[in-house]
């Protein structure tokens, strides 16, 4: 059955009431027309409305509704989903409510064919346009955002030294200030066009030492470098320490703890002095011609290099490394001690 448009049912029912008064069409004619000519004589039609509703009255479309003392309130028949309006208690503009159970509903919702679905404006320095909120137990997002073709959440700056996203956790036990994930790309992928800048820069402010910069892996590197520039490095380390640091460390339980490799070029070059703990010098005492040193991790496969230290009319023999030593052997015994450098490679 067809439904009766509402504007034809008041008709309807405005006819059967005067039928039922015994008004005649006629005359409702004429006294609609006196009627409309005396309100137009009065100036009723040419005035302006007056943009309020008092508190207890009906929102009036078009107008700037003003004078209430309460906020609106506008309910689902079951209370599941409410929008209050123009809270002047809690200093809620629009506020959205969704009590449904059944972890579908939105508070509020919004969108847009062209543009922005929501969006929230702020001028209160330190202050947010959009903030949300996560107050589940089990933990959950405040703000979250997913984009089939394009990014989840895009933020941006105009201001010098300022962050487009800016994460911070203030968690008792630590948490992640900004974190990660992709199935099949980078977790956090940086980019910059700054001469000089970092695609990403990691800072550490704690008081005993951390990381600026830490990265894991099952199976493979824990942190990566690259560059296609020449002359530049695919890992820089600095040390800018008062005292003295290590510009780049490496540590391994059981393999190398640096590696370098070249294909046509210098595995390692260095400038400067370099130490080893694997070599130092030890002292043939006067009448002796053999000497032991006591190191670590030598086995009877290392590699044994000795040079004396001064003119004695002597040379080394033979190093012969055995296992946590090796032994110095002179080609003749000594009048004065004489001290042997020794550097033990494997």
């Amino acid at each position: 059955m067809e439904e009766t448009p509402v504007h034809a049912q008041e008709h309807s029912l405005e006819g059967g009431r005067a039928a039922e008064k015994g008004y005649s069409r006629r005359g409702l004619i004429a006294g609609a027309l006196a009627t409309g000519a005396a309100v137009v004589a009065g100036g009723s039609l040419l005035k302006e409305p007056e943009a309020s509703a008092m508190q207890g009255d009906n929102v009036v479309l078009g107008e700037d509704n003003t004078g209430a003392i309460a906020a609106t309130t506008v309910a689902f028949q079951n209370s599941s989903v409410v929008a209050v309006l123009a809270d002047g208690v809690n200093l809620y503009g629009v506020r959205g409510n969704d009590y449904s159970n059944t972890g579908t509903g939105i508070g509020v919702y919004g969108t847009s064919s062209l543009n922005m679905g929501v969006r929230g404006d702020s001028y209160g320095k330190g202050r947010s346009g959009v903030y949300g909120v996560d107050r589940s137990t089990g933990g959950g997002f405040g703000v979250e955002g997913t984009s089939k073709t394009g990014t989840g959440v895009q933020g941006k700056t105009e201001a010098d030294g300022q962050s487009g996203v800016a994460g911070n956790d203030t968690s008792t036990g630590g948490g992640h200030g900004v974190f990660g994930t992709s199935n099949k790309g980078a977790g956090v992928h940086g980019v910059t066009y700054g001469k000089g800048q970092s695609g990403v820069h990691g800072k550490d402010q704690s008081a005993h030492g951390g990381f600026g910069v830490e990265g894991t892996s099952k199976a493979g590197s824990g942190v990566q470098g690259s560059t296609t520039g020449n002359g530049q490095s695919g890992v820089a380390g600095v040390d800018s320490s008062s005292k003295g640091g290590i510009g780049v460390f490496g540590h391994s339980d059981k393999g190398n703890g640096v590696k370098a490799t070249t294909t046509s070029g210098i595995a390692l070059a260095v400038d400067g002095p370099v130490s080893f703990s694997t070599s130092g010098a030890a002292t043939v005492g006067g009448g002796d011609s053999t000497v032991t040193v006591t190191l670590a991790g030598v086995t009877t496969k290392s590699l044994v290099l000795a040079t004396p230290q001064a003119a004695a009319g002597v040379y080394v023999e033979a190093a012969v490394p055995a296992s946590g030593s090796f032994t110095i052997t002179l080609s003749a015994a000594v009048t004065d001690p004489l001290k042997v450098a020794w550097f033990v490679i494997g």
